[in-house]
């Protein structure tokens, strides 16, 4: 078994990033991984497996399986390209979910289909329980406030005000039950509101429920968000996440003739 440590999404700055474990020639069950992934307790263990000539990930956080990661993806992606001196690699996911992946410069990037709006009904009420706010006065009504995916449900929440996502107060037990009965992976609070002249957005994503109460970096938050957002082709945008758990990180998004691009920096964890 060999395993490499490395960030995702990171800036200038140390530290800097989403970390994730890259798990290769694993000898074990499902069961075994899960175990390894809680004792390592990354925000994403990453497993790479291989089934008729092709990559398959498989995405274990400290708690449970996840059917996608994108700070996963681009980690694993990452590791394996510099193993085999390649610029470009396809893989997929275990429900076959293809991505692919290339190193554009210092970026990785990852192509991979459009997602959606879901059309879940959720309550307003529920959102001022989970965060802690009146919605009537920080909900930001001009951006989307939905559940959207690209593989990972999120539910998406606009705010007015950089102080109100600074100052969050969430009810983490509350989060973690609504988004398993709602099938839902977790928030992602967001504003347009940013100082950070570099960035567009700036976001904190919350998902109990996967094991990390705050991620420094959700891939698959910024894809929904994109989706939502529903630009024309060759709009980018970048989202920095991770400020207020002193973990800052850049997230790439745009989308080009049907395909959805995300990327960013990573680097090697020693």
């Amino acid at each position: 078994m060999k395993i490499t440590y490395v960030s995702c999404f990171c800036t200038n700055e140390i530290p800097s990033g989403n970390p994730a474990a890259v798990v290769e020639n694993f000898v074990g069950n499902d069961q075994d991984k899960q175990k390894l992934a809680t004792k390592l307790s990354f925000p994403a263990t990453v497993f790479v497996e291989y089934r008729d000539k092709n990559t398959i990930l498989r995405f274990f956080y400290p708690s449970r399986e996840m059917p996608l990661c994108i700070h996963g993806t681009l980690s694993a992606a990452y590791v394996l390209m510099h193993e085999k001196k390649l610029n470009a690699l396809r893989i997929l996911t275990k429900s076959n979910q293809e991505m692919l992946i290339k190193r554009l410069k210092d970026i990785v990037q990852l192509e991979i289909d459009p997602g959606a709006v879901l059309s879940i009904a959720f309550a307003m009420d529920d959102i001022n329980k989970m965060l802690n706010i009146d919605y009537h006065d920080d909900l930001n009504k001009n951006l989307p406030n939905c559940i959207a995916s690209i593989g990972s449900p999120k539910l998406l929440i606009p705010l007015k005000y950089y102080e109100s996502l600074a100052t969050l107060k969430p009810d983490f037990a509350f989060i973690k039950q609504w988004s398993v009965n709602n099938n839902v992976n977790g928030l992602y609070v967001y504003t347009d509101d940013v100082r950070d002249e570099e960035a567009d957005f700036i976001a904190r994503g919350f998902n109990p429920k996967g094991g990390d109460n705050e991620d420094a970096a959700t891939g698959v938050a910024v894809g929904a968000l994109y989706t939502a957002l529903k630009y024309s082709d060759s709009k980018k945008i970048l989202v920095k996440q991770g400020e207020f758990i002193n973990k800052p990180s850049y997230i790439l998004a745009s989308k080009n003739q049907n395909k959805l691009f995300i990327g960013g920096r990573i680097r090697f964890d020693f």
